[in-house]
């Protein structure tokens, strides 16, 4: 979870993201629901604040917080205070900065952030982070991860860190009707990664798409030939991965093929 969002906050998700084990859409967003753990329910909110997505973030940090009645840790009360700030609701950011204020750790962190005396730093800061926000909000389930992405790009189409989440998001879950239809949404004037062209070659290949309509979605020529050899040996070892591994056994090919989920994980 947070190898994936520090690789997406340097613009590397969708280059690293079959590096390694990925327990489906789970290595992207944490469950909170009535089985998660009181660790996935109190770390969820950091992928969504860093989104911009301020609503998932405040609903994950509070019923991180309402989930642990023994823990005496600040770091949910500072990402409620961040939330609000952001927001703009200073009334709700000063509840929790008044609490942090009467600690020994947390006062000078609290003190650069009360409105009307906050530092240059954090002025900087939050303007950065306001550019997130989507001017306008709508009825959602929290259990709805695509929709509150798409509603975040559909507001700021520029905010690339939600555009990679929601097209991993696709991939991760075998989706691919969606994420082709994603993908020409909120993608379609960029030059494909290496992770999206090859979920595209699966999506074109499904419909039987053309040569022209390959041509279309600017795939690069290696990618393009490395599939043709991919599905030859696929087809050829009857569907055995073992001999497809050593060369393909990180592309997204690959996981499409052979990664399964354990039942009721």
């Amino acid at each position: 979870y947070y190898y994936n969002l520090l690789n997406a906050q340097q613009n590397r998700l969708p280059d690293r993201l079959m590096d390694g084990y990925q327990p489906a859409s789970q290595g992207l967003f944490l469950p909170v629901a009535p089985h998660s753990t009181y660790l996935t329910i109190y770390a969820a909110n950091e992928v969504w604040f860093a989104l911009g997505d301020m609503t998932m973030a405040e609903h994950a940090a509070i019923l991180g917080m309402i989930f642990s009645p023994h823990h005496t840790g600040a770091r949910a009360v500072k990402r409620l205070a961040e939330i609000n700030l952001v927001n703009g609701d200073e009334a709700a950011a000063m509840k929790y900065l008044r609490l942090l204020q009467k600690t020994m750790c947390y006062r000078d962190w609290a003190e650069r952030r009360i409105p009307g005396k906050q530092t240059a730093e954090v002025c900087q800061w939050l303007e950065r982070k306001r550019l997130l926000l989507p001017a306008t909000d709508t009825l959602r389930s929290s259990a709805d991860i695509p929709l509150s992405l798409r509603h975040l790009l559909r507001n700021n189409s520029d905010n690339t860190l939600a555009c990679d989440y929601l097209l991993c998001f696709d991939l991760l879950n075998k989706d691919i009707g969606a994420f082709a239809g994603d993908y020409r949404e909120f993608a379609a004037k960029k030059f494909p990664s290496r992770l999206y062209a090859e979920g595209l070659l699966i999506y074109l290949a499904g419909k039987k798409a053309s040569l022209d309509e390959v041509e279309k979605w600017n795939i690069p020529p290696q990618v393009l030939d490395e599939f043709g050899d991919y599905t030859r040996l696929y087809e050829a070892n009857g569907g055995n991965g073992a001999p497809l591994q050593a060369k393909y056994g990180k592309t997204y090919w690959f996981y499409f093929h052979y990664a399964t989920m354990k039942k009721g994980k």
